[in-house]
């Protein structure tokens, strides 16, 4: 009988071709994107990690890959129920996040609210004084004419996210 050549004897393997998946991966970044915003969403309250939440999420782009994921979301975000549509008006207060192509809403504890209005202003002058730093340089027009094509268009989209931040965060103060 021939005798097994022992593991210590065996060459290393090796690595065949690693799969590929690009087209996959792409329709999974929303998923992703919903993950992360919930759980920013459940830190930025102080959601304990063990407690179970509802989530509302108003979907846009992405709503097939997000419906076909609900289970792992489910799983993953700690959610007791997530529900396709935006959050009814009795359920307030709410937290609430967007990303491109869903709005994010989750029930919060009326002290939880207080903690998160204190944080959204901050938050917001904070972005009003991004924009308005960014806005300033623009308007100078020392800075417009001489400086590089590529740093006035850096503070443009500076000047701009920062509003849209602001109007991000005015609205998530609105539903508290």
């Amino acid at each position: 009988p021939a005798r097994a050549m022992s593991l210590m004897l065996a060459p290393y393997p090796k690595a065949g071709e690693i799969p590929s998946f690009p087209a996959a991966a792409a329709t999974f970044d929303p998923v992703m994107d919903l993950i992360s915003t919930i759980r920013e969403i459940r830190h930025n309250c102080k959601t304990p990690p063990g407690e179970w939440v509802v989530v509302y999420v108003d979907l846009g782009e992405g709503a097939a890959a997000i419906r076909a994921s609900a289970g792992l979301i489910t799983k993953v975000g700690r959610l007791q129920y997530l529900y396709y549509e935006k959050a009814p008006e009795e359920k307030r207060p709410l937290a609430f996040d967007s990303r491109a192509g869903f709005e994010v809403y989750i029930p919060i504890t009326p002290a939880q609210a207080e903690a998160e209005r204190a944080r959204l202003a901050k938050e917001i002058a904070a972005s009003e004084a991004s924009a308005k730093r960014a806005e300033t340089k623009l308007a100078n027009p020392a800075f417009a004419d001489r400086a590089p094509k590529d740093l006035v268009d850096s503070e443009r989209r500076a000047a701009s996210d920062a509003r849209a931040r602001i109007a991000r965060l005015q609205k998530a103060l609105t539903l508290l």
